[in-house]
This record gives structure tokens, C-alpha cells and sequence, in this order.
């Protein structure tokens, strides 16, 4: 199945093809139309599979859709358990939003300067990719705005369960909730978007959480 066949604008579309992509895996046929529709999604995915654009895809089309409340942001947060892969994710997110009016990110990760992690929290910011301890160090400061967060992607999960159960991390997502609940954007409920590689009962309590 092409990606033009997934129900994407034809702003993500281009981005899509510009970046070499035509036809979707499997995971991406079935999680991207299901989430375009604001539906919570629970997948086990491996890596490689194409999982990245699965959640970031429809998150990001979300975005074009002006929010009716004027907020620091953001209104799509990805928890990734390294580094590594929450600059992969930022990396992709700005690849698939380009073409996007004023589309900004932030990486909140450890072994990064946090004074350039602040000032680019001190500016309207649509995505956040963070590693969960370094979240957790700008949520207990009071840096981050999320009364208008949409949409809560954890990528790879099952390698995050014991922070996920903090105090801070239940903070964002008290926010996530509350936001749904009054319509955040003037959009649809917010959404809960969980990918696990080795899935276990765990990750459903997690998610539940959300």
C-alpha cells in the first residue's frame, strides 16, 4: 500500500515522498489510519519495522489543525528510553514537517547543554522528544507548558517501566488527560500512543496511566 493511500494531507504526503518513501510497511497501514481517526493505539513493533513514521506521521498532521488556545506548547511529547533514539525521532520529525508553517521541535536529553534545552523551551515548541530523567529535570523546574498536549507517544516502552511510574512522569501525563478531556486545540481527544518491542503486561499498566 502507497502512503498516499493512508488518509495523509498532501503537505505530509510531499514530505514523505521528498524524503524517498513511497510505500508503507506493515506496521505504518495499520497504525497510521487508526490514529488519524484519534483512536489510543497499543503496538508491538520491532526495529526497522517503519515505526517511527507510524507515530510521528499522524501526530504531526494533527499539528495543522491551529490550536484555539495560545500555549508555550507542546502539543505532541515522545518518550524515548536513550539519547540515541529520541535524536533519531527529532530528526525524523523535522524531516516529515518541513514544509510546515513555523514546525518546531526540541530534544530534551541528557549530554546535551541545558541552557540550549531552556531557550528552546522558552519558544512556542509543537514536539518534544525527550529522554524520560532529563524530563523529569525540566518538569520539576517548571519549564514545560503541557496544557495543550495532544498526543503522548512512548517509543519503545517496555525499556522505560520503572521511570514511567514516577511522580513526574504521571505529572505529564494528569496534563495529557486533562487536555483531551477539554478538547485541547479545538481538536479531537487526545491520544495515547504506546509502541513496545518485547511487550509485556507491564506496558498495559503503563499505558492505562497515560
Amino acid at each position: 500500500m502507497s502512503f498516499s493511500e493512508l488518509g495523509l494531507d498532501p503537505l505530509i504526503l510531499k514530505s514523505v515522498l521528498a524524503a524517498g518513501y513511497e510505500n508503507a510497511t506493515p506496521v505504518q497501514m495499520q497504525a497510521i489510519p487508526a490514529a488519524l481517526t484519534g483512536r489510543d493505539l497499543l503496538v508491538s513493533s520491532n526495529t526497522g519495522s517503519g515505526k517511527t513514521a507510524a507515530f510521528l506521521l499522524p501526530s504531526i498532521q494533527r499539528l495543522l489543525a491551529e490550536p484555539t488556545i495560545k500555549s508555550m506548547g507542546p502539543r505532541v511529547l515522545v518518550l524515548t528510553p536513550t539519547r540515541e533514539l529520541a535524536l533519531q525521532v527529532e530528526k525524523s520529525a523535522m524531516t516529515y514537517g518541513k514544509d510546515m508553517r513555523r514546525f518546531r521541535t526540541a530534544c530534551l536529553v541528557g549530554g546535551a547543554p541545558y541552557g540550549l534545552q531552556l531557550k528552546r523551551l522558552s519558544q512556542p515548541v509543537d514536539v518534544v522528544v525527550a529522554t524520560p530523567g532529563r524530563l523529569i529535570d525540566h518538569l520539576e523546574r517548571g519549564k514545560i507548558d503541557f496544557s495543550l498536549l495532544e498526543v503522548l507517544v512512548l517509543d519503545e516502552a517496555d525499556r522505560m517501566l520503572d521511570i514511567l511510574h514516577q511522580p513526574a512522569f504521571a505529572h505529564a501525563g494528569k496534563a495529557h488527560r486533562n487536555a483531551g478531556a477539554a478538547g485541547a486545540a479545538g481538536t479531537a481527544d487526545a491520544v495515547d500512543v504506546v509502541f513496545g518491542l518485547a511487550w509485556q503486561d507491564k506496558v498495559d499498566d503503563v499505558a492505562d496511566a497515560c
